[in-house]
């Protein structure tokens, strides 16, 4: 896949500064589209970084400064590829691309009305001229054309215009059943009526989508989920309607065939119906390239908004993989050591939290039984992150030490605590003298490239932006949690791509290079001696594969590193909790599990380019 960019929704200065610096890039404008959004003049490009003949561009240009730029671009070479045209409020403007070459014969023509437009078409055709590039505009009320014609051999092809929506749906699905794609469709509005211009050619294509009518945001969201499933963007076509700008777009997969998506779609679709989940984000990174991404379902029942890959969600145990990361760059750094004990006069916090003297085991307790759950902690009788509500990280850990004595001898025995990683978090914020969300975000995330991560809100009201909504099952309720004491063991919320940026920081596999060293990642991930499965802050299973789950009312999370270099994320936005009745969450995750192995299985082999841009 050629390296591309496109952008959209740009006014003429900004387009004229983004065009600037990717050309300095080495990337060549391919497809130009100038529209209004109300009141406003707006571009919408797709640049490519690809060898190529000498080229021009040109935008914002009137009628005569096309014919004379025109005039003087033919006069030294070049031939025009691209055409865009459009009405504003200071009469029709127009784009172009121009490149030098004489391959073959062509002819260009614009500001011809739709009989015009028909003549010419049919005396083009019977020379011998295929149509290539149609670009259908308003001037005062008529509807005119642009087109570009070149007499090259090709696929057979067919184009139709002045076609209404309901129109252009019928021949576009009446073309598609003989085996025609299309080529180039191009929007327009005349007479406050949504109008398509399009060309279409037999030919065959791997995976292809196309889109037409839909609005910024529904574009938004159709770009990102045809990228992060290998498509590349081959033409954007934006059109001023009265009810604001719409959009007509075509892409081309670049690797995966229409089967190996939808099977994979619908091996997701399949366990979201099994549990009733209502939206599902994952990701799938080989090698440290990210290959895949997708997103299904909705991000709020209510609203019925569809799930993006840019909606963030709760990724509750999830977040131990960060605190232990956070930790080791810490002993690397010579700030701290494993063996560094948390609690008594000699201890990193001292006597700090609750009511000295410590119990001999509490004194005990270092670093590394924290990470590796053996500390002595036990959920008996419940998980003291779910209790004393009103509780802030301090006054919960004192009532902890003070009212819970360690159930073994610190490194005896590995009893899973969330209350461990609370204690962890207060670690760093001791050590780093920052918050702990401050210090991850400054020290693993922003290395790896991850900004968009935060700490979750505790209620629906503290909804951060792009954060879904969740949806309890059997009686939960997912907003009646204390998500913000739970920082550093289950706060963090996140994308399944951001997931799969920190992963490759501390994966053990290069390129990209590393947070830690390679000491430091398999000191990580080696199994303890009370539980060879349970590592610092991961599950390990002896072969090189470590993993992490999270549950929490209303989500359901996983982070998987395998020892083949491939890495899995996947985020869903409800959870069948376990019960009396049966243990639903913990068959519910072994589906999880085996709902992304599937979807990895299903894909291969899986891409070579890399979709992190």
């Amino acid at each position: 896949m050629d390296a591309w960019q496109a952008r959209h929704d740009l006014d003429a200065a900004a387009f004229q500064t983004t065009f600037d610096q990717l050309v300095a890039g080495g990337y060549r404008l391919v497809d130009i589209s100038g529209y209004m959004s109300g009141a406003d003049v707006r571009y919408a490009g797709i640049w490519v970084r690809q060898n190529g003949p000498p080229w021009q561009a040109r935008h914002a240009m009137t009628a005569a400064n096309y014919q004379t730029t025109f005039s003087a671009l033919v006069g030294q070479g070049y031939r025009l590829v691209r055409i865009s045209a459009f009405a504003t409020p200071a009469g029709t403007r127009f784009g172009a691309i121009w490149e030098m070459s004489a391959a073959a014969q062509w002819q260009a023509q614009h500001g011809m009305n739709s009989a015009a437009y028909q003549l010419k078409f049919n005396q083009m055709a019977q020379a011998g001229y295929r149509l290539v590039d149609l670009c259908g505009y308003d001037e005062g009320g008529q509807d005119l054309y642009a087109a570009i014609w070149e007499r090259s051999p090709g696929p057979a092809w067919q184009a139709f215009h002045g076609l209404d929506a309901t129109q252009f749906q019928s021949r576009f699905n009446q073309l598609a059943a003989q085996g025609y794609l299309p080529h180039r469709v191009s929007g327009y509005t005349v007479g406050g009526v949504q109008r398509y211009a399009a060309i279409w050619q037999q030919r065959t294509s791997i995976g292809w989508q196309a889109r037409h009518g839909i609005d910024a945001a529904t574009y938004q969201r159709a770009f990102d989920d045809a990228l992060y499933q290998g498509y590349q963007l081959r033409q954007v076509c934006g059109y001023a309607t009265p009810a604001g700008p719409r959009f007509a777009a075509l892409w081309d997969s670049q690797h995966y065939d229409a089967a190996r998506l939808n099977g994979a779609e619908q091996i997701a679709r399949s366990f979201m119906y099994r549990y009733n989940v209502p939206g599902l984000s994952l990701a799938i990174s080989s090698g440290g390239r990210l290959v895949y991404a997708r997103a299904l379902g909705v991000a709020e029942q209510a609203t019925q908004a569809p799930l993006s890959v840019r909606h963030r969600m709760r990724i509750a145990s999830v977040s131990k993989p960060l605190t232990a990361a956070a930790i080791m760059l810490l002993v690397q750094q010579g700030r701290l050591t494993l063996a560094r004990r948390l609690f008594g006069g000699s201890g990193l916090f001292g006597n700090t939290y609750g009511t000295p003297p410590y119990d001999v085991n509490e004194r005990l307790i270092n670093i590394e039984h924290l990470l590796t759950h053996t500390a002595g902690f036990r959920n008996l009788p419940s998980d003291p992150m779910f209790n004393e509500p009103a509780r802030d990280q301090a006054s919960l850990i004192g009532w902890v030490l003070d009212t819970r004595t360690p159930a073994s001898t610190p490194g005896a025995v590995c009893d899973y605590s969330n209350f461990g990683f609370c204690v962890l978090g207060r670690a760093i914020e001791k050590v780093s003298a920052q918050s702990y969300a401050d210090y991850v975000k400054q020290a693993v995330l922003a290395p790896a490239g991850v900004s968009s991560m935060q700490i979750g809100g505790d209620t629906l009201a503290q909804r951060l932006s792009d954060e879904v909504v969740y949806h309890g099952q059997l009686g939960e309720d997912p907003y009646n949690m204390q998500i913000t004491r739970m920082d550093s063991h289950g706060g963090w919320v996140a994308t399944t791509i951001d997931l799969l940026r920190f992963l490759r920081t501390v994966d053990g596999f290069t390129p990209p290079a590393d947070l830690l060293t390679a000491a430091n990642v398999a000191r990580m991930t080696t199994g303890c001696a009370a539980n060879p499965n349970v590592a610092l802050g991961w599950g390990v299973d002896g072969s090189g594969n470590w993993n992490h789950n999270g549950a929490l009312p209303g989500t359901l999370s996983l982070l998987k590193r395998y020892a083949d270099g491939i890495g899995q994320a996947a985020l869903i936005n409800t959870r069948q909790p376990n019960t009396g009745a049966g243990n639903f969450q913990d068959v519910m995750m072994g589906d999880f599990y085996r709902m992304i192995d599937d979807v990895t299985n299903q894909l291969a082999p899986l891409a070579p380019f890399d979709l992190f841009g």
